[in-house]
Parts: structure tokens; C-alpha cells; sequence
């Protein structure tokens, strides 16, 4: 894709953006309420963790609708700081709730942390199942450095097994990850040789505009404080750089939840109980388009571009073999044209598809 470009290393990758499918324009947020719309104002939380990238879903059994219903939230809104919410999602499945101010999905309560692993080193079943993901995303991988343009720094945001970074230095940039979680880190630079630290990004202390790209694939969804998490990636990143994101869409994850609830009611809904995740997956937070877009304003970044993510072929978790993979890739595909589809019909208002990505720069 042709743009404008720098002659520094690391050139300008906004140019084609403005004017790609999805962008988004100045007033997109006005509908929203004046809570949400208001500066930060909300009470401090602690730092944001960046976590891996791929983690395993929760085996659930199908979680029951609570509708939109006012509830208490136990916790305030991780954006707004508001302290109502709606329920979305009860028990048996983790709590969902939308806040009331800014409409942002969150969990609530938030499930205590885990143990730390008891080795270093990764167990074989974990391995494989981060390098048949990484091989399904690599085309993904290699479609964001090519339209980012002439290779400079990037920081990978819960880099986890290292394999995005890998590629992007064969790509010729500088790369460098972090990660909370030790056990991949440890991986990443004894096995692939790239630099990943294991560490929170705060606790990383880079320099003030020292990357000229910062990523997170399917991070942001994962953490606790996702404010205070893109503050610092605001800081890090070069006035001209860019600021990529890759989430979960609630759009789908609710709808996929309803449709499941439905068929569990017709007494069809067996084979989604064997295979939770062909059906929805609720992590930390869940972002519509609207609520990605603010908190990308709110962090003082500026948002160029939010549209449907392609989604990796197959499903490199469930293992279905050949025959399996091909009928669901065929599904996914089907269902991601007709996601296309209606982005297009409503001029990138509507945006249905499994995950987002959106593209942002740090705001004038």
C-alpha cells in the first residue's frame, strides 16, 4: 500500500490510514454520555500488567442471561471510573457487567491471580499450541509490518512465546517484547533468540517516544487497568509512530452468547458444551467499537482506524485435524464476509466480526 513516508528511519505510517476502510472521524463519540466523554477524573487503580497474548479459555458450561439489568458493580469502571453497571453475564460463567457511563464491558469481580508456574520451562503441549497459533497468525503478523512501512523499533505489548518479534526482525526491525509471564519470556529468548523482558511495561522504564510502532494483540482485553496501560504506551511512542490494537469484539461475544443460550434452551446445545470455544469467550474487559475509540482518546491518542479483524484460519486450539479445519475455516471466512459485508452497508458503523483492530497515533 503506498504512503507517504520519512526519510528517517522508522517513516511516517498515518498517511493511508485517514483514508482507509473503517477510519474514524472527528465527532464519532458524541452519542455518548457526558460521564464518559469527561476527562479522566476516576479514582487510581494499580498498574496496568500486560499479559500474554495467548491464554486458554476457561472450560465453562453455558452461562446464564441476566439481561441488561442496574446491579451494583463490586468494583469501578476500569475507563470512566463510574461505580454503576448493568449485568450482562452471571454465574456460572464469570460476571459481566456494562458500565452505565461509557458502556464498557468489564468482569466483576476479578478472579484472584493464579501461582506462579514451577519451572521455566514451558511444558510440550503448551509449546505446540503457541506455535500452531503463531504459524495461523503469521500472515497477520507480516500484513501490520508491511502497511506500518520502513521497519524501525517496535514494542510488542504481552509478547509472550516471541514469535511476533522474531518475525518482525527478519523484517528488519528493531524489536523488543514485554511480558508478566516469566515461563514465556524465558522461551522467547533462550529458544528464539529476541529481546523480550519479563516485566510490566511501567516497570520497563523505556524513554520517553523511543518506538516508532507498539503493538498488542489480544493484550488489552486481558488487563486490569487498560487506562493506565495505554498512558504509558502513549509515552513510549514516537510522536509519528503508531499504535496498533487487536481485541475482542462484544458485539460478537454477546450475540454468540445469546445464540448458545437459545440453542441450550431447544435442547441443542451438547456439542457447544463439548467445544466452549466455538461459542464466546469473556476475559477482563470486552470493547465495542465505540468504547475501543475512547479509550483510545481518553489516553491521548488519537484513533485513525477501527475495523473488523481477519480472523486466524482454522482453529489451531481445538486440534480438529484436516477435515475439521477445513469446514471450520469455511465457517469463519463465511462469517467474516458477512461481517465485511454489513461494515461496508453501514460505512464502518456496524462492525460484527469475532475481534477489532484499530490503528491510533499519539494525539496532536
Amino acid at each position: 500500500m503506498g504512503r507517504r513516508q520519512s526519510r528517517r528511519r522508522g517513516g511516517d505510517i498515518h498517511g493511508a490510514l485517514l483514508s482507509a476502510p473503517g477510519a474514524v472521524r472527528s465527532g464519532a463519540l458524541r452519542r455518548l454520555p457526558g460521564a464518559a466523554r469527561a476527562g479522566p477524573g476516576r479514582a487510581p487503580v494499580p498498574r496496568a500488567l500486560c499479559g500474554r497474548r495467548h491464554r486458554r479459555a476457561e472450560r465453562r458450561r453455558p452461562a446464564r442471561m441476566i439481561g441488561d439489568r442496574r446491579t451494583d458493580a463490586v468494583r469501578e469502571c476500569p475507563m470512566c471510573g463510574a461505580a454503576g453497571a448493568s449485568s450482562l453475564v452471571g454465574a456460572p460463567s464469570p460476571r459481566m457487567v456494562r458500565c452505565r457511563a461509557c458502556r464498557l464491558a468489564y468482569r466483576d469481580p476479578l478472579p484472584a491471580p493464579g501461582p506462579p508456574p514451577d519451572s521455566l520451562e514451558p511444558d510440550h503441549e503448551t509449546i505446540r499450541l503457541e506455535e500452531r497459533v503463531a504459524d495461523r497468525r503469521s500472515h497477520e503478523f507480516r500484513r501490520l509490518l508491511a502497511r506500518a512501512g520502513r521497519p524501525g523499533r517496535v514494542l510488542d505489548v504481552g509478547t509472550g512465546f516471541g514469535y511476533f518479534l522474531r518475525l518482525a526482525g527478519e523484517a528488519g526491525w528493531d524489536a523488543v517484547g514485554v511480558d508478566v509471564d516469566e515461563q514465556a519470556v524465558h522461551y522467547a529468548r533462550t529458544r528464539l533468540g529476541v529481546n523480550a523482558l519479563a516485566s510490566d511495561l511501567h516497570g520497563c522504564r523505556f524513554p520517553d517516544a523511543s518506538f516508532d510502532l507498539v503493538t498488542l494483540w489480544n493484550v488489552l482485553e486481558f488487563v486490569a487497568t487498560p487506562l493506565q496501560l495505554l498512558e504509558e504506551v502513549r509515552r513510549v511512542v514516537k510522536p509519528r509512530g503508531g499504535v496498533f490494537i487487536r481485541t475482542q469484539n462484544l458485539a460478537w461475544q454477546l450475540a454468540s452468547f445469546r445464540a448458545a443460550a437459545g440453542l441450550k434452551r431447544l435442547g441443542l446445545g451438547a456439542p457447544l458444551e463439548r467445544t466452549p470455544r466455538l461459542t464466546f469467550i469473556f476475559n477482563t474487559n470486552c470493547f465495542s467499537r465505540t468504547t475501543l475509540a475512547l479509550v483510545l482518546e481518553r489516553t491521548g491518542l488519537e484513533p485513525l482506524s477501527i475495523r473488523n479483524s481477519p480472523p486466524v484460519p482454522g482453529d489451531p486450539y481445538l486440534g480438529l485435524g484436516t477435515p475439521g479445519e477445513l469446514v471450520f475455516g469455511l465457517v469463519k471466512r463465511v462469517i467474516f464476509g458477512a461481517a465485511l459485508a454489513i461494515a461496508f452497508a453501514s460505512v464502518h458503523r456496524w462492525l460484527v466480526g469475532p475481534s477489532l483492530e484499530a490503528w491510533g497515533r499519539p494525539a496532536p
